[in-house]
């Protein structure tokens, strides 16, 4: 995975969240790996669709969706790999404990 924005961010909040989201990817997909499901096939037109909005909106526009490829608030493309990487690493953590 090439996250080539990471940079140019000018504020560390920027940063820690890009890192988060980079960590969130890997982990859904490499979760995905392990369960020995196929890897997610996205249509090429539709990610560079999707870098273009990105480096147009940042994170206080418009992104699309990688789950249902609309456009959504970045906040809330953010929040929900956000949450799916915070629950994964609390089950994670519930069963090494």
């Amino acid at each position: 995975m090439l996250i080539r924005v990471a940079d140019v961010c000018l504020r560390a909040d920027d940063t820690v969240l890009i890192a988060a989201l980079a960590r969130a990817l890997a982990e859904i997909e490499a979760r995905a790996a392990r369960e020995g499901k196929a890897a997610s096939r996205t249509r090429t037109e539709l990610l560079r669709l999707a870098a273009w909005r990105a480096s147009r909106s940042s994170l206080d526009g418009v992104l699309l969706s990688p789950v249902t490829g609309l456009p959504e608030r970045a906040a809330a493309v953010a929040a929900c790999y956000w949450t799916t990487a915070a629950t994964r690493w609390r089950t994670r953590a519930t069963r090494t404990s």
